[in-house]
């Protein structure tokens, strides 16, 4: 059974187009020759009997990378879904389906939804796939997504300069990065890693190169966990003279900070006096650490919110071409990174 994209296609304009036009949309503005390659593309295939009734179909489906647990366990993509569902209710809009990647989701499903809202980096094969269904996607947190689909990120290269440059302005030279690595998602559940691809690191050798430190930069990629902090920061202490110890270090996630507190603690290292600590996410803990930890606030819940601003706008047929919203970040400034070398 032929679909919008194949009526898309055959006309020679935007699925969003074909769905405007056919629902009537008094919005819309197209010349006459575009509105007869539309109707003879939807007569070529019998589209009419596809259209949905409503004019505008407010229900979603999510699709995330993590699991369940994962998701609840994990405060970065826990404050992303309270902020989805906070959204979509204020608006009115029906969630019908949740999905884990590695369901084996039949992407057919989503032909009959508004829109789809894709949490976490999907790969290209699996977007090409649900996009064949269902051209309205929205991907959160999804640094390298396809530019033909809306999506919605935290500036997460801006909020790890700005750490940098605020360490550097106090003398720190020696900083070294703990993070994950960038994971790639399909549908069957498979992941594809990329060791050296997330955007901290890169942005972070970049900007050492950069200052000239290259000597100092090191990168030590696991996960995203406290046992990942924890373990990395261990062989910093064990593959280094204390003489050459970093003098901060950059956590890619509050959780692997976590770890990293604990290694320097348990080897009597004091924080920020002896090593300066900053990190990325600012969930809760990270007020409650002692020393309190200097954190990157990304603005999940505000992730959220924005994707399904932008799946709204796309339901109710206001645009045809896709966004990208880079949301600002803040550093919570704390107690972890005040030592400044500059004073010595």
């Amino acid at each position: 059974m032929a679909g919008i994209k194949d009526v898309a296609s055959r006309a020679k304009v935007s699925t969003t187009t074909i769905s405007r036009f056919l629902n009537n949309d008094p919005n819309l503005s197209i010349a006459e020759e575009t509105k007869k390659r539309i109707l003879e593309a939807v007569n070529y295939y019998d589209y009419r009997k596809n259209v949905v009734k409503n004019k505008i179909n407010k229900t979603i489906a999510i699709i995330t990378s993590k699991t369940d647990l994962e998701g609840l366990e994990n405060p970065y993509f826990r404050r992303i879904r309270i902020g989805i569902n906070e959204a979509i209710k204020e608006k009115g809009i029906t969630l019908e389906h949740f999905y884990e990647l590695g369901d084996n989701i039949d992407s057919t499903k989503f032909e009959s939804i508004g829109a789809v809202l894709i949490i976490g980096a999907v790969n290209q094969a699996t977007l090409f796939e649900i996009s064949q269904h269902n051209s309205n996607l929205v991907l959160i947190d999804d640094l390298y997504a396809p530019a033909q689909f809306d999506s919605v990120t935290a500036d997460i290269e801006g909020a790890m300069i700005a750490m940098l440059n605020d360490l550097y302005q106090r003398g720190h030279r020696n900083m070294v990065l703990i993070c994950g690595d960038q994971s790639y998602f399909g549908n069957n559940g498979a992941v594809a890693k990329k060791k050296y691809g997330d955007i901290r690191y890169k942005t972070y050798m970049k900007w050492m190169e950069e200052k000239g430190l290259s000597e100092f930069a090191k990168g030590y990629v696991g996960d995203w966990s406290s046992e990942n902090g924890l373990r990395q920061t261990r062989k910093i202490l064990q593959t280094t003279e204390k003489a050459n110890l970093p003098t901060a270090i950059i956590a890619g996630s509050d959780m692997t900070a976590v770890g990293v507190y604990q290694e320097l603690q348990k080897n009597d290292l004091r924080i920020p006096e002896d090593i300066a600590v900053v990190s990325f996410d600012n969930i809760d803990i990270a007020g409650y650490l002692h020393p309190s930890l200097t954190s990157a606030d990304l603005r999940e819940k505000e992730l959220g919110d924005a994707a399904v601003a932008l799946a709204w706008q796309r339901i109710n047929f206001e645009r045809d071409y896709p966004v990208k919203l880079t949301l600002p970040f803040e550093i919570k400034k704390r107690e972890s990174d005040t030592r400044d070398l500059t004073s010595k």
